[in-house]
């Protein structure tokens, strides 16, 4: 993504959002505030450990006070429901499931992870991909209307340098990145694929560097700092800047700026051609 570009999404989505409002009634009263700065503050401790919280906990303080609120929506099923039960029960296997995948990826960022690379996994190791897709595979075997978006909101908030959050307008809408499918092991049919989107979005940012004033000449940590100052924010991580961008990639209908950049989605798929990985789960490819 050319960096003018990318200023232009964020500038044109804080503009939208600015405008929106936001009548939180959620079922607990730990909370008043649900903006994404607030969701942070509770402090990366309490998202890297979801597995603390008992079934109660995880209701009250991961559902109604973030994902079903009316700022970040995920449709989830109301309290009292059969669903929501086996929903919550189910979410509850798969935090306990996570420490191991976590620790595994903890020091990995976006701007630099190598797909090809490895990790240790209890006390092994294992490539890059398979820690990835392990984790979002754990999530979207949640079920019960938890899908890829609430799976993404969940690992962001864990890994706010690694994982990037995504909608269904940014996945596959009209005017979105039609993210390829693939084979995810444990899940039972093709899903959305979160690492060819990982992939994608680290494209992104070698290009919104390389076509920065700054070039190579600057750390990224010394860019993501500039950014934040070009768009009037504040340590935002680089993973939430491009979700604002996406955005506004997904919504030309409302008069967005046209940005998404094709030159990154083909030079993604000459990547994904080279990976074994994207073989082995049979990912598809861009539409560019």
């Amino acid at each position: 993504m050319d960096y003018e570009k990318f200023l232009q999404g964020i500038a044109w989505t804080k503009s939208v959002w600015k405008q929106r409002k936001h009548a939180d009634e959620p079922e607990c009263h730990n909370y008043t505030c649900f903006s994404y700065s607030a969701l942070r503050k509770r402090g990366d401790d309490y998202w890297f450990h979801l597995e603390r919280m008992d079934r109660t906990d995880l209701e009250e303080e991961v559902v109604d006070c973030f994902l079903n609120t009316k700022r970040w929506y995920c449709h989830l099923d109301p309290p009292g429901t059969p669903e929501r039960e086996r929903m919550l029960c189910n979410l509850k296997k798969a935090v306990d499931k996570l420490p191991a995948y976590y620790a595994s990826v903890h020091s990995l960022r976006i701007e630099d992870v190598d797909f090809e690379g490895s990790v240790v996994l209890k006390g092994e190791g294992k490539p890059v991909t398979f820690a990835i897709d392990s984790i979002y595979s754990i999530f979207r075997q949640v079920k019960h209307r938890f899908a890829a978006v609430a799976a993404s909101k969940l690992m962001h908030m864990a890994f706010p340098n690694l994982f990037i959050l995504w909608d269904d307008s940014i996945i596959n809408r009209d005017y979105g990145y039609h993210v390829p499918k693939q084979k995810l092991e444990g899940f039972g049919k093709r899903a959305w694929s979160y690492i060819a989107f990982l992939i994608l979005m680290q494209e992104n940012i070698h290009h919104i560097k390389e076509t920065s004033p700054w070039g190579s000449s600057v750390t990224n940590q010394e860019l993501f700092r500039r950014i934040n100052g070009q768009v009037g924010e504040k340590d935002l991580p680089i993973t939430r800047l491009l979700d604002m961008a996406n955005y506004a990639v997904a919504h030309p209908e409302k008069g967005a700026p046209t940005i998404k950049c094709h030159r990154c989605m083909q030079i993604t798929n000459r990547k994904l051609d080279e990976l074994e990985w994207s073989r082995e789960n049979k990912v598809g490819r861009y539409k560019c």
